[in-house]
């Protein structure tokens, strides 16, 4: 995410043979059988941690959110459009699984990084609303600042109660939610 941020903002050519490698990457991290030549690749269109590992509570392979946001946002800085199959399937997965209670796949782990990188996907895909599986239409913004709001704690601050990858230090959650609130309010 953070590699695929500085080429683009540094302004590498897209014909450059790094954004090439990039765009392979990702497609070998992405559920989508018709793109992803590894044996693993499944075909829902979210995405795994990296080829053929996932951090999903079920294990094996299998998709989750916050990678799969991390996916939209780095082929949109690859420059990928979204008629693009690969960022269509992503999306398709994202409505499918669509929520803000959690990071899907992963429940409350990491839940905060998966509320800032949805915000900054969404941000990026320019689209204020999502309709999800059931042809549920969702303002996203709203439903993600007032989720935010709802979590913050009286002193100002935010935590997850799950520890783990250091959601439980306030001073890291608080940042991603502002980016979160950010990405919102763009």
């Amino acid at each position: 995410e953070v590699a695929l941020s500085a080429m683009k903002e540094a302004g590498l050519p897209e014909t450059s043979e790094a954004w090439k490698k990039a765009i392979s990457f990702l497609q070998r991290t992405q559920n989508n059988s018709e793109t992803n030549d590894q044996k693993w690749a499944a075909n829902d269109g979210g995405f795994v941690y990296y080829p053929g590992f996932t951090y999903h509570v079920d294990g094996g392979t299998k998709s989750y959110g916050s990678v799969s946001y991390i996916g939209v946002l780095s082929y949109t800085w690859a420059n990928l459009k979204k008629d693009d199959d690969r960022v269509k399937a992503v999306g398709k997965w994202i409505r499918a699984n669509y929520t803000v209670d959690e990071n899907p796949g992963m429940g409350q782990k990491t839940v905060y990084y998966s509320y800032m990188v949805m915000a900054k996907a969404r941000q990026a895909l320019g689209e204020p609303t999502i309709v999800d599986a059931k042809g549920r239409n969702h303002n996203w913004r709203e439903e993600l600042g007032r989720k935010l709001l709802d979590l913050q704690h009286p002193e100002g601050f935010w935590v997850n109660p799950v520890a783990d990858e250091m959601q439980d230090n306030k001073v890291l959650v608080t940042a991603f939610t502002m980016n979160a609130i950010q990405a919102i309010l763009k």
